[in-house]
């Protein structure tokens, strides 16, 4: 999903901006599975694999429902566009 993101992150973006767009989603990529790791290692350390999966339900809940909104709109625009 790295690759591909990159890959896709890539092709939106102006020529002068690619490189610097690049560096921030990588960057932000890095520091957002760092803390992920740390936070993983501390709840598993405190409660076990149980609170590592529950604390995993809200972050999982927020990508779900960010996929239903971009997918409800996506099919609002193919409907305005007359596809």
């Amino acid at each position: 999903m790295f690759v591909g993101g990159s890959t896709l992150l890539s092709k939106v973006y102006r020529e002068d901006e690619k490189e610097k767009v690049q560096a921030f989603h990588d960057f932000f990529v890095y520091i957002i599975m760092s803390i992920s790791s740390l936070s993983a290692g501390d709840l598993l350390s405190r409660w076990g694999w149980k609170g590592v999966n529950i604390a995993a339900i809200p972050m999982l809940l927020i990508v779900l429902g960010a996929f239903a909104i971009m997918k409800a709109k996506h099919k609002r625009e193919k409907r305005v566009a007359g596809f």
